[in-house]
């Protein structure tokens, strides 16, 4: 008798922990990814900016693995602009969370930094913007 209790109660914290799960996966894990990357597009936006006042003939303008290095600490200053810990590299450029580099759009001399979405196509309603962006 007792252990068909123990059996029953494996059985509801089981179906409990999945539904929850599945639950986290489906419904809450799409929006924290994007406020995750809003906040992430925010740093990144606002190290540019900075670093592009502290050497305003060396602007950043394009995502490459050079000016990666530079915001994180590879320049004349060895100044650190971004947290490496607050964004994703890969092969040294910025990436989102769907494996795709960050677009850097420069507008008026401003750069402002976006996620292409998950659908991956620049320029729709899919695509990703921090507050910062002008």
């Amino acid at each position: 008798m007792r252990k068909r209790g123990c059996f029953k109660l494996l059985v509801i914290v089981s179906s409990m922990t999945f539904v929850s799960t599945a639950l986290f996966y489906l419904a809450l894990w799409p929006a924290l990814k994007i406020k995750i990357i809003k906040k992430s597009l925010f740093s990144i936006n606002i190290a540019i900016d900075n670093y592009n006042i502290d050497y305003p003939n060396y602007k950043i303008t394009t995502n490459t693995a050079e000016n990666t290095s530079k915001l994180l600490g590879n320049n004349g200053r060895n100044k650190r602009y971004l947290n490496s810990r607050t964004v994703v590299i890969k092969k040294g450029i910025l990436i989102d969370y769907w494996d795709r580099p960050l677009i850097f759009q420069t507008v008026n001399g401003n750069t402002n930094v976006f996620s292409s979405g998950k659908n991956k196509i620049v320029g729709d309603s899919d695509d990703i913007r921090s507050e910062h962006n002008k």
